[in-house]
């Protein structure tokens, strides 16, 4: 009888490693606006550890956002490696195939691929510390409902934010109840 199958457990095949997580593959037509960057930034904002990979390709210029957001210090690149290719059969996949000294290739399909379609560059992208620090900023500072107790040096211990606790208390239930009863009640 053959064990069960658990997805969790490696085959012994003597991997020296791997590499798991998530990550994006971004290229350069898919930011035409400046929401669409805006969307990119969020995105990086809330998967900080997903990686954000940009293609663009050999010949052509880096998109314009990208290039503004590097020079105000919103985003920073990595490393720029060449030799990445589509994937013949996958959309938005690319491979890395690199250029041998010899003409030769691992498989045969390599040397399709290089001969038929451009050259892509990839970098890593990612937020700056200082952008990543002015939005968590931003979060927090988005705060709807502020509590009315001030949890600060007051006179008895503990002091009382006055207009947020009139907000709070006129649309509560109790502060419903009483208008309803007071506008039933007769002079």
């Amino acid at each position: 009888m053959t064990p069960a199958f658990d997805e969790n457990t490696l085959p012994d095949v003597g991997l020296e490693g791997f590499k798991n997580g998530y990550f994006y593959a971004i290229e350069t037509a898919d930011f035409q606006t400046k929401e669409d960057f805006e969307k990119l930034l969020q995105y990086m904002h809330a998967f900080a550890e997903r990686s954000f990979r940009y293609y663009w390709e050999q010949g052509t210029p880096l998109n314009q956002y990208f290039v503004t957001a590097e020079r105000l210090g919103v985003i920073v690149y990595g490393e720029a490696r060449s030799s990445f290719y589509r994937h013949p059969n996958y959309e938005r996949d690319y491979v890395h195939i690199p250029q041998s000294p010899d003409g030769t290739y691992a498989f045969d399909w390599q040397e399709d691929v290089v001969e038929k379609g451009p050259m892509f560059f990839e970098t890593t992208l990612a937020l700056s510390e200082r952008e990543r620090r002015r939005r968590d900023v931003a979060d927090l500072a988005k705060v709807s409902d502020p509590s009315p107790l001030i949890l600060r040096p007051a006179l008895w211990g503990m002091g009382i934010d006055i207009p947020v606790a009139v907000r709070r208390l006129k649309s509560s239930r109790v502060a419903r109840w009483l208008s309803r009863a007071w506008s039933r009640r007769k002079p």
